[in-house]
């Protein structure tokens, strides 16, 4: 039994879930990878960050539409 129907359903649970996912965390990971380049002293600092962000952006539309048409499919059983 999950917590959150134990406890009943938390309000705008889903929309707080999406922007952890689609913006808390890509935030979280180019900060960590900006302080990780600074420590190591890395030349391309500027490029390996934007990289990142380009690249979680990316990901982040792609798997989007991936699970959209998963589930068109699935629906039309």
């Amino acid at each position: 039994m999950a917590a959150a129907t134990l406890f009943g359903a938390i309000p705008g649970s889903s929309v707080l879930l999406l922007v952890v996912f689609v913006v808390v965390l890509p935030l979280a990971v180019v900060y960590w990878l900006y302080r990780d380049a600074m420590a190591r002293d890395v030349a391309s600092l500027e490029l390996w960050v934007v990289a990142c962000a380009v690249a979680g952006a990316v990901g982040t539309v792609v798997g989007s539409l991936v699970v959209a048409g998963l589930y068109l499919l699935v629906t039309r059983r």
